[in-house]
């Protein structure tokens, strides 16, 4: 019997590929379509409509992570094509980031950095991150409370902070204040933190208004989709100090950043790694060969995002 080829379009160890390779053909040629069955695609590889119907034998797409925002679902959904994700298996590992980029951005570890590599540090200046106002006491808004949200606020609750969440409806499971507005959210907040799934119906959905809510003394985290933010009026914030600080895992136009963006005082960025930890890949690996293989033997998809056909006998 013929064995499956999956095309892989993101780096992977060697462990990786043998365990896949115990069922599957792999290739790593991008420009291979014909044949290919199988397509392995992380967060930030655009699937569109002319790459999926570039690809006719195609049956499933595999994504790496919980996104997939980057995919035309709409095609496979014509064409029959299962899509899975990983999702939870990262949530952990971007949780952990989160609270990173939460206590750096708060007490301005990225400008302090900044100063001391530049050989700028003078005896006086850590007196001006003195009054950096730290995560102790503060209102943290969590908006999107799915798995990594619900990971987020567990580790959040070691600190001494309020915690309170939005999205698109509560849940009776827990007993933080929710609030069904994204504005309120981030008017009430101190720390408003994006963890939720992003697609084309919360676009920009942190505008302008929301970074006015949000304040001079409020700090915005992205852990979600650069999509979800209006970099624009995010920038025009920074610059003006009308928001205190930006934290950023995430950007509109990976991994193109804008130069104004990383011009801004007061931000803390990193290059999309906050699902990356050796544990999370294993876990998303995993995750990812048993979703082929219970598509290429007619059995359920273990996390189905599009379960829209089943391969041919």
């Amino acid at each position: 019997m013929t064995r499956p080829l999956i095309l892989v379009t993101t780096a992977i160890n060697d462990r990786h590929r043998r365990a896949l390779e115990v069922d599957f053909d792999l290739t790593f040629d991008p420009d291979r379509r014909e044949g290919v069955g199988g397509l392995i695609i992380d967060g930030v590889f655009r699937a569109d409509a002319g790459w999926i119907e570039g690809m006719p034998d195609l049956g499933i797409i595999a994504c790496i992570g919980t996104g997939y925002d980057m995919i035309d679902l709409a095609v496979c959904r014509r064409r029959g094509i299962a899509v899975t994700n990983t999702a939870g298996a990262n949530a952990g590992a971007v949780a952990d980031l989160a609270l990173g980029l939460i206590l750096s951005v708060t007490r301005g570890l990225g400008d302090g950095e900044r100063l001391l590599r530049a050989g700028l540090w003078r005896g006086d200046d850590p007196h001006r991150f003195f009054g950096a106002p730290g995560l102790t006491g503060r209102r943290v808004g969590i908006f999107g409370m799915g798995a990594i949200g619900q990971q987020i606020a567990r580790r959040l609750s070691g600190f001494e902070v309020q915690i309170a969440y939005g999205g698109p409806r509560p849940k009776p499971e827990f007993d933080w204040p929710f609030f069904a507005d994204l504005n309120d959210l981030a008017a009430w907040a101190d720390i408003l933190v994006l963890a939720h799934r992003a697609d084309e119906t919360n676009r920009g959905i942190v505008d302008a208004r929301v970074l006015s809510a949000l304040g001079p003394h409020g700090f915005l985290i992205n852990v979600s989709r650069g999509s979800a933010v209006d970099e624009n009026a995010l920038i025009a914030a920074l610059h003006t100090r009308t928001l205190a600080g930006a934290a950023l895992d995430v950007f509109d136009d990976e991994p193109a950043v804008r130069p104004e963006l990383l011009a801004a005082p007061g931000t803390v960025l990193t290059p999309h790694i906050g699902g990356g930890s050796s544990r999370s890949f294993d876990l998303m690996f995993e995750a990812v060969s048993d979703n082929l293989r219970a598509f290429f033997a007619g059995r359920s998809l273990i996390h189905p995002v599009l379960d829209a056909s089943r391969p041919k006998a």
